[in-house]
């Protein structure tokens, strides 16, 4: 799949409004260590692509028209990691895969704390539409601890982005529940 088809898949699973325009100036080492938790940490973007990117690749020959929804899913994660990474980096604080949880710093990796790897549609589905509302929540969290509507503007454009992830892979649980 090339660069453009990309695009054209993606679109179909994001909300038709384009994502604002972030300029900051200055650094905030406070901000930049929460979205380095959305960037990379347990409930993360970066999770969220790892998760989806498996459960794509697993289920393809079965459930094709899940697997090609998780692969559009996917993209729009990359694209919500790049623009978080961006604003990160503008905050000056390097885009590392990692988060601060309790005060501890913890690298990403690929466990099962951080991936669901089932390969029934079913529990597979369950695992990503609780993720994307944890996800949410978790950004929601952040907004309250943000003072800069800059970045608060851009995490609720996300958000919308998410609860459309929810809506499709609700439906397509469904599906497969009936």
């Amino acid at each position: 799949m090339d660069c453009q088809e990309n695009c054209r898949l993606a679109d179909k699973y994001r909300v038709n409004l384009s994502y604002p325009e972030i300029n900051i100036q200055e650094p905030n080492e406070k901000a930049a260590k929460l979205l380095l938790n959305d960037y990379a940490g347990h409930v993360s973007e970066f999770g969220a692509i790892a998760q989806y990117i498996f459960h794509m690749i697993t289920l393809e020959k079965e459930y094709p028209d899940v697997s090609d929804a998780l692969r559009g899913i996917a993209i729009v994660e990359m694209d919500h990691l790049d623009r978080l990474g961006d604003l990160i980096k503008e905050l000056g604080t390097l885009p590392e895969f990692k988060g601060c949880e309790h005060g501890k710093v913890t690298y990403w990796n690929a466990t099962p704390k951080n991936v669901n790897y089932s390969t029934s549609v079913k529990k597979a589905l369950l695992a990503d539409i609780s993720a994307e509302i944890k996800a949410i929540e978790q950004y929601e969290e952040h907004i309250k601890q943000i003072d800069d509507d800059r970045i608060i503007s851009l995490l609720q454009r996300i958000i919308l982005d998410e609860q459309i992830h929810i809506e499709i892979l609700t439906s397509l649980y469904k599906k497969y529940t009936d």
